[in-house]
């Protein structure tokens, strides 16, 4: 009998230990998503407050963002961000 009550008694603990440590893994999920939802929201907010207005052609702002810029046929360029990102863009002439 007392074999049976000390399996019953281990068991009910782990069960306790596994039931804690999902709660524990649970309110951690919770929390970054909580932070990660604020952080999203600071970015929307900061992007409706923020103009994209472009005040001006900046030469140093563009070499630090473009790697390269190559000519692909007359009305079509590919420009290469450093970040990795390649752009095709079509050019328009106004005569």
């Amino acid at each position: 009998m007392n074999e049976n009550f000390d399996e019953q008694y281990h068991n009910i603990a782990e069960k306790i230990r596994d039931l804690k440590l999902k709660k524990l893994k649970l309110t951690q999920e919770n929390r970054l998503a909580e932070t990660f939802n604020q952080r999203v929201e600071d970015m929307d907010n900061c992007l409706k407050e923020t103009s994209c207005t472009v005040g001006g052609y900046d030469d140093e702002l563009v070499r630090r963002l473009l790697q390269s810029v190559k000519v692909i046929s007359e009305d079509k360029i590919e420009m290469q961000f450093k970040s990795g990102i390649v752009m095709h863009q079509r050019v328009t002439y106004d005569e």
